[in-house]
């Protein structure tokens, strides 16, 4: 578990991995998009919080499908990194992580979301879960239709976020149509009782 105050350095660093530094993530659109979303004129984030070991189920599947069978030896551990618009400390999170905090679900109001980091070069936006702009200032400017909430798993709760999937697309497993229809699915599974597959799927 690492712990940072939310910063345009921070954000880079945060998103990088052993293949993609983060003075590449900061060219990329998705960390221009993120650090304005995720902003003081966005939801505000405050602090971000970086789980380093993660299993993601859509990853795994792709790993199984394609990158386990690459000449270089890619890990299948992710890192998810969660966002909150509150000062987050060691100290605090270890209180309601063994739930010494008088009231945790005050606490869990001022998650935003996270975004898992793949462990491959360049394209390393996994599945993200952010909360939309409803959740802030911008009540009057920006409207979303077509979310769902997904239940978060992290430090022994469960948290629901109001939301719709996002990852970056790719040129293996994920390209443009691919992810799009990864992302409609998300909803449309939870409507229509369509079967939810991993991109390679």
């Amino acid at each position: 578990m690492n712990i940072k105050t939310f910063s345009s350095e921070s954000l880079a660093a945060a998103l990088s991995n052993d293949y993609t530094r983060p003075e590449v993530i900061e060219t990329k659109n998705h960390f221009k998009y993120f650090l304005e979303y995720l902003g003081e004129h966005g939801l505000n984030a405050q602090s971000i919080v970086i789980e380093d070991k993660y299993i993601n189920k859509d990853f795994l599947q792709d790993f199984a499908a394609y990158y386990a069978f690459c000449f270089e030896e890619y890990p299948k551990i992710c890192k998810r990194v969660h966002f909150f618009n509150t000062t987050v400390t060691e100290e605090l999170l270890q209180r309601v992580i063994l739930r010494k905090e008088d009231t945790p679900q005050d606490f869990w109001k001022n998650y935003l979301g996270f975004i898992v980091v793949k462990p491959i070069p360049t394209t390393v936006i996994g599945f993200s879960v952010l909360k939309d702009y409803n959740s802030s200032n911008h009540k009057s400017e920006r409207y979303f239709w077509g979310l769902r909430n997904y239940k978060v798993h992290i430090f022994g709760y469960e948290i629901e976020v109001l939301s719709l999937a996002f990852q970056e697309q790719d040129s293996v497993l994920a390209a443009c149509a691919t992810t799009a229809i990864w992302s409609m699915l998300n909803k449309a599974s939870t409507d229509f009782h369509t079967i939810l597959k991993s991109p390679s799927q």
